[in-house]
């Protein structure tokens, strides 16, 4: 009788216990961020009551997730697939048939910074800097550099990217499938100058740099060119700069601008040759204009260094025409025009014919505390040749020129030798 008892309470326990302790069926959905295919995530169940027992389930692959032999109680939900945030859900009580609310789990963030500088520059600001994702779920975004070159990408998404560089007037530089992960700071880089390379019209600001003349070149009129003091025109060819517009090459005394060629005999470039009077604001100071050489046909075998037409009249200051050749006019010709020199140089020049350092046709140039020294022509005027022109010369020298006929001066309807129509000049 007492056995038949015990087992009788142990059946009425054990049937209270199942009666307060029932079993639940639980679903809902779990999404991955930037994905289409959802499967494989892991949904465990944490036991955070004495009734409640842990298990888990996985996600199909369009993220929904069923479990149905849970016991009723209290839960600490986890998500949880590789390369995505963990997401955890507390004290979550299910009873009876529950559906959970989705869930998304995020793709991982992390923050990347570093430097890019720029060659030869002391400010590095601009750089773009992109982050192209290789692959989902990474996130394409971009950022800029500050003036140190400094930047920083807040809130990337974890993943693989290929990084690009770039700058105006800078090689752009490409670094591929870097994996960034938590925060990463880049190795630092430096965006190199390509070599300058120039031909056709020009406007808006150049230098300081090296250019390579490739072609013509040009100013258009109504169009300008700045010259950064320290720019060179490296004149690659028989090229000339023909300017109709406004040129704004203006050096310092320390970093001056040069008109130049490596180029020997007929392949030398063909000089400065101002045309119009839209090319009459043109200002050049501190500028070296050398080794041009002027041939072919009229007006192009005229002026070796400069050639001045057409009612135009640049400011020359603190320049220097040296080393040019033509067959008239080596250093400057003019013809119809004023340009108006100061504190500048015309030496070493040499034509075939007339005006070793300088021709005036029909022009009234100006020339203040200028020197015309070394100049040479195969026949008249060493220094200056004057057809119908009214040139001044004021604190002038014009000295150590040689010709077959007339070494310094020779003119044509002003006087064969300085005198108050070219007042203070000096001759020898």
């Amino acid at each position: 009788m007492r056995t038949v008892l015990t087992l009788f309470l142990i059946l009425a326990c054990t049937q209270a216990l199942f009666a307060e302790t029932m079993l639940v069926m639980v679903d809902g959905y779990c999404y991955l961020e930037g994905q289409s295919e959802y499967s494989e995530t892991k949904v465990k169940f944490i036991k955070d009551s004495p009734s409640a027992v842990t298990d888990s389930t996985y996600t199909d692959s369009s993220g929904d997730f069923f479990i149905s032999d849970l016991y009723e109680g209290i839960y600490d939900i986890e998500y949880t697939h590789a390369d995505f945030d963990t997401q955890r859900v507390e004290d979550k009580v299910l009873v009876g048939s529950t559906t959970l609310p989705p869930v998304t789990l995020a793709w991982p963030f992390c923050n990347v910074d570093g430097f890019c500088y720029l060659e030869n520059q002391t400010i590095h600001w601009g750089t773009k800097v992109k982050f192209a994702a290789v692959s989902a779920p990474a996130v394409s975004d971009s950022t800029y550099t500050d003036s140190c070159g400094y930047f920083m990408m807040d809130g990337l998404h974890d993943g693989v990217y290929n990084i690009e560089y770039t700058h105006l007037g800078f090689d752009s530089m490409l670094v591929e499938d870097q994996s960034l992960v938590d925060n990463t700071t880049l190795p630092p880089v430096t965006l190199e100058q390509p070599p300058c390379e120039l031909s056709g019209s020009l406007q808006g600001t150049l230098g300081p740099d090296t250019c390579h003349i490739v072609g013509e070149i040009s100013i258009t009129a109504g169009d300008s060119l700045i010259l950064l003091p320290g720019t060179v025109f490296m004149f690659d060819g028989p090229y000339p700069f023909r300017i109709y517009g406004t040129l704004l090459a203006e050096g310092t005394e320390n970093d001056s601008i040069v008109f130049t060629t490596e180029q020997s005999g007929s392949n030398r470039w063909r000089g400065l040759r101002f045309d119009g009077g839209g090319s009459s604001g043109s200002r050049l100071a501190y500028c070296l204009i050398e080794k041009g050489y002027a041939t072919g046909g009229w007006p192009d075998n005229n002026g070796g260094g400069v050639f001045c037409f057409d009612y135009s009249s640049p400011s020359f200051a603190n320049c220097c025409t040296s080393a040019n050749n033509a067959e008239n006019g080596g250093g400057l010709y003019c013809r119809y025009s004023t340009p108006a020199f100061s504190n500048c140089t015309v030496s070493n020049n040499w034509v075939s014919n007339e005006g070793g350092g300088v021709v005036c046709n029909y022009s009234s140039p100006a020339f203040t505390n200028c020197i015309l020294t070394g100049n040479s022509a195969d026949a008249n005027s060493g220094g200056v040749h004057c057809y119908d022109s009214s040139p001044s010369f004021m604190n002038s020298l014009i000295n150590g020129n040689s010709a077959y006929a007339g070494g310094a001066w020779a003119a044509t309807g002003i006087p064969q030798r300085p005198s108050s129509t070219v007042p203070s000049a000096r001759t020898r």
